[in-house]
């Protein structure tokens, strides 16, 4: 072998062997990048999960709420329940009006004229008409207690007239006649006046 094919089969073996470092070189430079690139995304991908995990933490129920939420809808039923029975109605706003300092003067049952047209038991159920008098300041509270109350009335007639006795100090006298009625199942079923 001469000289000049050995440096040849040297020179082969060399840049062969460069080549191959260098190209190992350069595939660890990329496998680090693409590690690299895939490490930022599961740290990505991480934090919204976190992130995920912690909304849904928000909206989960706790047992404590749900029992909670259970005894609310137990008492919204129990007061449905109870605003649909006209006694209990009548009851109802004969306290208030005396927790008002107003007198009730009668309680009626109405009687529903007759019609023609079938009769709907959620709107035309036994009403009670209530003849209320007292200042127009006990008037005035007990009507505003009514809807907070929660109590199915409304004021058919108010009549306002000046103290029995002149002294600057009266205030205004006031008879009101409220009707009691069974609540609408929604409100376009809810009777007028």
């Amino acid at each position: 072998m001469t000289a000049q094919a050995y440096a040849r089969r040297w020179a082969l073996t060399a840049a062969g062997a460069v080549v191959l470092v260098v190209s190992g070189f350069a595939a660890l430079v990329w496998a680090r990048h693409h590690l690299l690139d895939s490490i930022a995304l599961l740290n990505v991908t991480s934090d919204s999960i976190t992130q995920v995990a912690a909304d849904l933490s928000d909206f989960c129920v706790s047992r404590e709420k749900q029992s909670e939420a259970a005894h609310l809808r137990q008492d919204i039923a129990d007061r449905l329940r109870e605003i649909q029975s006209p006694a209990t109605v009548v009851t109802r706003l004969s306290e208030a009006c005396r927790k008002h300092g107003a007198t009730v003067l009668e309680i009626a049952p109405m009687i529903p004229p007759p019609t023609a047209q079938p009769r709907n038991p959620l709107t035309d159920g036994r009403r009670y008409r209530l003849v209320v008098r007292g200042t127009y300041r006990q008037i005035a509270g007990l009507l505003d207690a009514c809807p907070r109350l929660r109590l199915p009335a409304r004021v058919v007639e108010f009549n306002v007239s000046p103290p029995e006795v002149a002294n600057p100090g009266d205030q205004l006298n006031a008879v009101v006649v409220v009707e009691s009625f069974l609540a609408p199942a929604n409100k376009s079923e809810a009777p007028r006046a």
